[in-house]
């Protein structure tokens, strides 16, 4: 029965590995054990900080830095590293594979690098800190879920061109500072709800409208803050 048990679960993140592939990936037939064994199959010799043996994961229940709600659904991933820290993760991770309840997940201050997916985010994920690791690539913002609160995407190496115009109309914090993300930026259609918007030593050309009592940073950019009353 245990064997019958570990394969099904085998042949449920293969297939998951499938899908991906193919874009077809329906999350909520899968469990939350699988979605999270392929959340981490990127990290490199540091999956044992989380969830035990790397070969034969533990149960979720008993991973670190993991919260659950009383139905042990996963509802947060906190999984933040320090320098002198021994909790640091290396690799690669695919969001794609966060359990649709997820609600908040820090893995900020890492050395986690790649790309990163944001389109096919949780629809109830609040917070997302990714911010000082290694990502690269494009980072798109016009899909973020319509809960989205805080992303934190700073000190990180995404660059290209960046749309700001589709942001979830309560999103209250959005960090971009410190990555190499360029060029002109329609500023324009920020929502109201945004108090933090840090921009500093990237290379974002464009002018925005603030509203006295907001904390929006551009130094070392191209972009020009008008302050209103």
């Amino acid at each position: 029965m245990l064997f019958f048990c570990s394969m099904n679960r085998s042949l449920g993140i293969f297939a998951l590995c499938i899908d991906r592939h193919l874009g077809k990936v329906d999350k909520s037939t899968l469990a939350q054990q699988s979605l999270m064994e392929i959340l981490i199959s990127g990290f490199t010799d540091c999956k044992y900080k989380i969830c035990g043996y790397e070969d034969t994961p533990t149960d979720i229940l008993n991973w670190r830095g993991i919260t659950l709600n009383e139905t042990d659904d996963v509802v947060g991933i906190h999984w933040a590293g320090r320098l002198d820290s021994y909790f640091r993760l290396y690799g690669t991770i695919d969001l794609n594979a966060l359990p649709l309840t997820v609600q908040a997940m820090d893995v900020s201050r890492n050395s986690l690098d790649g790309s990163i997916d944001l389109t096919g985010l949780p629809k109830v994920l609040k917070y997302l800190y990714l911010h000082q690791n290694a990502f690269a690539g494009s980072a798109c913002l016009t899909s973020l879920p319509e809960a989205m609160v805080s992303l934190n995407l700073s000190e990180n190496y995404f660059s290209g061109h960046i749309d700001v115009t589709q942001l979830p109309k309560g999103i209250r914090e959005l960090r971009l500072n410190r990555t190499s993300l360029d060029g002109d930026t329609d500023l324009s259609q920020l929502p109201e709800s945004l108090r933090v918007f840090n921009v500093e030593n990237t290379n974002l050309f464009g002018k925005v409208e603030v509203r006295q009592g907001k904390e929006f940073s551009v130094e070392n950019s191209q972009v020009k803050i008008y302050w209103i009353e």
